[in-house]
């Protein structure tokens, strides 16, 4: 059980490190006619992180300011930056 904790509070821990989130947008279901909308960074890292949607369809709804990252989007992917795949 000491075990399971304590890999639990890693685990948290590094998620709190890592809060890079990857989140859905909300409007659209990815096809021609209803594209995804795509409006935060949150919605551009669900896209690089889960490749099941890269042959979708989306379209930018806002302006995107990686500047509200965080953490700061200069430590993302081992201190590259954003790295589109």
């Amino acid at each position: 059980m000491k075990g399971f904790v304590i890999i639990m509070l890693v685990l948290l821990m590094s998620s709190m490190v890592m809060g890079q989130t990857p989140v859905a947008p909300a409007a659209g279901d990815g096809s021609v006619g209803n594209p995804y909308q795509i409006a935060t960074w949150q919605n551009l890292y669900w896209i690089s992180q889960d490749t099941a949607q890269w042959d979708k369809y989306y379209i930018q709804t806002a302006d995107i300011d990686f500047a509200t990252a965080d953490p700061a989007i200069n430590t993302w992917d081992g201190n590259q930056g954003w790295i589109p795949k």
